[in-house]
């Protein structure tokens, strides 16, 4: 059975049921609708050990997978999704581990999710800061500022690529974590400026609930 990563081992992803909702994006251009994570309630069984995950992403906007299906996969650290190294994968890698655990609301999943892509094809796709709802963009936003200049290593997190029956690369691939991190959690310095980004945003959220 073909692999995606050094150490890549075939098994199963389950995604959940619930996710960011649509929200718009812009593709070479052209203005369209997407959903994204986070995909709350997904799992997998890696190596013979399951996982629960607490932060679960999609890593590539051009292809698709269903909810509440379970599909085969193979995991890797090593920044692989469809055969390919994910651009940006330290510093989404860096998202993952440091912001996507705590997220709750579907403006922030939304942030979170475009940034993700955009970071990923850069050039190519960027995150509709006129047609989304104004707590999203503030977040997209506070996350990119957060961010800066901020990578991880990209065995921080897991990435997920769910296959068909010959093995091959067929669905959406995923960045995920765990509810527990895989290294040491950064010095609370390194997260000082997305504290302060979103210090002022209680008041988006609360409206951004009723928007998403």
């Amino acid at each position: 059975m073909a692999t995606t990563g050094t150490g890549a081992r075939a098994d199963t992803v389950s995604i959940g049921g619930t996710y960011s909702g649509q929200f718009d994006m812009i593709v070479n251009g052209q203005v369209g609708s997407y959903g994204g994570g986070n995909v709350g309630g997904s799992s997998g069984v890696s190596g013979g050990n399951a996982m629960t995950f607490a932060a679960f992403f999609c890593a590539d906007l051009f292809t698709d997978a269903n909810l509440n299906t379970t599909y085969s996969a193979t995991y890797n650290q090593s920044g692989v999704i469809g055969g390919h190294a994910v651009v940006a994968a330290g510093q989404i890698a860096w998202l993952i581990d440091n912001i996507a655990r705590d997220l709750t609301t579907q403006a922030e999943y939304q942030g979170l999710q475009g940034l993700i892509w955009e970071l990923e094809s850069p050039g190519v796709v960027q995150f509709d800061t006129n047609d989304n709802s104004a707590s999203a963009v503030a977040y997209y936003h506070a996350y990119m500022t957060a961010l800066g200049s901020n990578t991880a290593p990209v065995s921080d997190v897991y990435w997920v690529n769910p296959v068909n029956g010959l093995g091959q690369y067929a669905y959406q691939g995923f960045v995920a974590a765990t509810h527990q991190q895989l290294t040491a959690a950064p010095e609370p310095a390194s997260l000082a400026m997305l504290g302060a980004g979103l210090a002022g945003l209680a008041g988006l959220r609360r409206r951004g609930q009723n928007q998403a």
